[in-house]
């Protein structure tokens, strides 16, 4: 509230309004470049109580039956894993369209993972379960465990440290494909490889470029997200759903 309220306040005085922005971002970025993917992973995993209330607000979001769309494009299915996945929005779509499948969320956030077995289990739910983990520690999973593995908006936060990592677990233990929903900036000739540029609060890249290291470019396609979706000229721009089959 009373951050709201500063915000308010100083969007008053533009000027002092831009320079204060500008200058946040600019030490973010600066921060991020020494602590890499560990800052965005303090800031997630400690959002407490009116963050995750806040976020049940976003269940209908128009999004979410374009991303359980293209991932039932993949059935049949017996198990999927979703990393990053909050109090578990995609998976209750995916839970109550398929019902014989089982359903696997983790989140680095605890107070999420807790709220949403609490809601999953009142809406009788029985075929998701979430759990409290990290989207690097996926080395517990054995070998084709899941037959679909995918993120919605997470690999943003995810930095060059550790992208790749995650990008090869993730293969590792996917049967039939990996589905990302994420923002893509395209090429960018100074990050041949995709790993990522930090800018404006999350790291920005073209997701062709990293995925061809690990997999024949043949098995990665992407699908545009119509701005209808999701609204907003950022997110309506780049938006996309990458898609990477087995071979």
């Amino acid at each position: 509230m009373l951050k709201s309220k500063l915000i308010h306040c100083l969007k008053r005085n533009k000027f002092l309004y831009n320079l204060i922005h500008s200058f946040y971002w600019q030490l973010k970025h600066l921060i991020s470049l020494m602590v890499r993917t560990r800052i965005e992973e303090i800031s997630w995993a400690n959002k407490k109580g009116e963050a995750v209330k806040n976020a049940f607000t976003n269940l209908n979001h128009p999004h979410r039956k374009f991303l359980v769309d293209e991932i039932s494009k993949f059935c049949p299915f017996d198990n999927v894993l979703e990393i990053g996945c909050g109090y578990g929005p995609n998976l209750y779509f995916l839970g109550k369209k398929f019902p014989d499948a089982n359903f696997v969320g983790i989140d680095i956030n605890p107070l999420f993972v807790r709220e949403g077995n609490k809601w999953l289990k009142k809406e009788r739910l029985v075929n998701v379960r979430l759990c409290h983990s990290k989207a690097d520690n996926l080395t517990k999973f054995k070998d084709r465990t899941f037959d679909i593995v995918f993120t919605d908006a997470v690999l943003m936060y995810i930095g060059k440290d550790k992208i790749k990592q995650i990008i090869e677990n993730m293969l590792r233990i996917s049967k039939k494909a990996l589905v990302f929903l994420e923002q893509d900036y395209g090429h960018n000739p100074g990050d041949p490889q995709g790993l990522g540029i930090y800018r404006f609060g999350h790291w920005q890249r073209h997701y062709f470029d990293l995925l061809k290291t690990f997999i024949k470019k043949e098995c990665i396609c992407t699908v545009k997200i119509p701005p209808e979706v999701w609204p907003g000229e950022d997110w309506g721009r780049r938006e996309y759903i990458i898609k990477v089959t087995s071979e």
